[in-house]
């Protein structure tokens, strides 16, 4: 079950940028106006946007709850990304090899797993600060007065998930007086 509905679409969209991002970055964009060009960067950015979310998906990338997640799932992540990388450009190289697609620099295909991998990893290591973020208490010190509470001390012993979510919800509710 999706736990995330946009991220997909996010993906679908960063994916692209990063498939057009690498033709402009190698390439001079006037280059495209040649039908050749045109044709490859098309064939590209059609494989890459099948190949990658189907990597992805198998990769179990949407399953995963962001805001949540752990140094294992990022590591997760980054070899889903690096994978989905890697067969774009063996289905992009066979394409020309077999004459499918025009040929073209293959140092675009480097070009554009660095920006996927940036766009995507980036995205997924920023949720879970952006999660801690938009759950900070927001109050005005002049308009809202707080006496100040006892907080207890607490001692959270294990550092699995059941006591990286404790402590996470400990910091994000002041309330609950637990230091």
């Amino acid at each position: 079950r999706m736990r995330h509905r946009l991220l997909p679409v996010f993906d679908l969209a960063a994916i692209a940028l990063a498939a057009c991002g690498a033709f402009m970055l190698r390439l001079d964009p006037s280059a495209l106006g040649t039908s050749a060009q045109r044709t490859a960067w098309l064939g590209c950015l059609g494989v890459a946007l099948v190949v990658k979310p189907f990597i992805l998906v198998t990769f179990g990338l949407y399953r995963r709850y962001w805001p949540y997640a752990y140094a294992r799932d990022l590591l997760i992540a980054l070899i889903a990304i690096a994978t989905a990388t890697a067969a774009t450009a063996i289905v992009a190289m066979g394409l020309v090899k077999t004459g499918v697609m025009p040929s073209f620099p293959y140092s675009i295909l480097a070009i554009d797993g660095l920006i996927t991998l940036m766009l995507l990893g980036g995205v997924r290591a920023c949720a879970p600060m952006l999660a801690d973020v938009a759950h900070q208490p927001r109050t005005t010190p002049a308009l809202v007065v707080q006496m100040p509470r006892r907080s207890k001390r607490v001692l959270i012993v294990g550092a699995g998930e059941v006591g990286c979510q404790v402590a996470r919800e400990a910091y994000r509710n002041p309330q609950l007086g637990l230091t």
